[in-house]
């Protein structure tokens, strides 16, 4: 079906077109609900573009380049300073965590001593009921802490 204009320019104004009217003959078929959709054609056309990443999209950048001289240069200093913001974070929190984990194995071996040899000496010093229950409580609780200490949690 060839196009037609739908408005006619001219030095002063836009004038509409008057639609075209059907030419009638007496071999044609009257233009039906099925002809008539046939008769008018669309098309849509739709362009979709999904984008994920830390830095925008090459077309992007290139566009805030015409906008603005200098800022992919920009864009990518303020990432690479993000990235090493980044590695530094996660190094003080590595750090951190071993420290904290250090400490804890050190404060509870003390701990456990400590609760042993005052077992011994309850033992030692006529207490045997109090020095061996202490005792026994924290060998257990030493035994129990390095078997099931260092199982993933769930």
């Amino acid at each position: 079906m060839p196009s037609r204009p739908i408005a006619r320019m001219s030095d002063s104004a836009v004038e509409p077109v008057p639609p075209e009217e059907p030419e009638s003959s007496a071999d044609s078929a009257p233009i039906g609900p099925q002809t008539e959709q046939e008769a008018i054609q669309s098309q849509r056309i739709e362009f979709h573009e999904e984008y994920s990443g830390q830095l925008p999209h090459w077309r992007h950048l290139n566009e805030y380049e015409r906008i603005y001289p200098g800022a992919a240069k920009i864009i990518f200093e303020s990432f690479e300073k993000q990235g090493d913001h980044r590695r530094e974070m996660e190094a003080r929190l590595l750090t951190g965590s071993e420290r904290r984990a250090s400490v804890g194995q050190f404060l509870g071996t003390g701990l456990l001593l400590v609760a042993i040899l005052g077992g011994i000496y309850l033992v030692i010093d006529k207490q045997a009921v109090a020095g061996i229950s202490i005792f026994t409580l924290a060998l257990a609780t030493g035994v129990v802490s390095y078997v099931f200490g260092d199982r993933p949690k769930k």
